[in-house]
């Protein structure tokens, strides 16, 4: 069996930088590293300490499954480009985008858009937003980061650690106060098929303080693949 105390676990737990599709990758590669007879017990092991991201649990319980893990990425890859094409599509190459974190995937669908200007909102200097700016900016995207209550933009791109079949998903904290601000203007939610969780939006999530539960609206459009049969 494998040590689910394995310094990869002990890392992924540790990480409050990468969002999930880092994470995932990550995880794929400490599979494909192991013994083919260890895999499906680490990933048991690193599907329990980020309960939070279930993108990671599920592609690491995927990734155990095949006999050649790192096959997974390529599919990771082909979807997370065909949803930043469809989001990319639903961007005017006039508007101003709104957005908050630092998710890999949006920064996908902002660079092949390329809006006219980039905000993201950030709750202070410290905040995983700054780091999308500085990467934007050296795309030449005209991007600035602005405190959460000042944000505003002609429509929101956002990305989701978690997506329910109601239309509900879950992001880092904030991005309820986000959606407030654009009740009345387009909000695009990119996400892909590993996010999908069954059943309603709950009323919380594990990781409070790091994560929140927003519920659909008319105005919100999820991307993403559909949850596999």
């Amino acid at each position: 069996m494998a040590d689910v105390t394995d310094p990869a676990i002990g890392r992924l737990r540790a990480d409050r930088e990468r969002g999930a599709t880092a994470l995932a990758r990550g995880a794929v590669e400490t599979i494909a590293t192991a013994p083919a007879a260890d895999r499906q017990a680490l990933a048991e092991g690193i599907a329990a300490v980020r309960p939070s991201m279930p993108a990671i649990a599920a592609i690491a319980r995927e990734a155990a499954r095949l006999r050649h893990p790192r096959d997974l990425l390529v599919e990771i890859e082909t979807e997370h480009e065909a949803v930043a094409r469809d989001a990319a599509a639903l961007v005017p190459g006039n508007a101003s985008v709104a957005t908050i974190s630092d998710s890999s995937l949006v920064e996908r669908v902002l660079r092949r858009a390329a809006p006219a200007r980039v905000v993201v909102g950030v709750a202070g200097a410290s905040d995983e937003g700054h780091h999308l700016v500085a990467r934007l900016r050296a795309a030449r995207l005209d991007a600035f980061a602005v405190p959460l209550a000042e944000l505003d933009a002609d429509l929101a791109v956002i990305g989701c650690d978690a997506i329910f079949d109601d239309g509900g998903f879950v992001n880092r904290s904030g991005t309820a106060e986000l959606i407030a601000r654009f009740s009345e203007r387009p909000v695009i939610v990119v996400g892909d098929r590993w996010r999908r969780v069954a059943g309603p939006t709950p009323a919380g999530w594990t990781e409070p303080e790091l994560f929140e539960p927003v519920r659909g609206e008319a105005n919100i459009s999820v991307l993403g693949g559909r949850r596999s049969a």
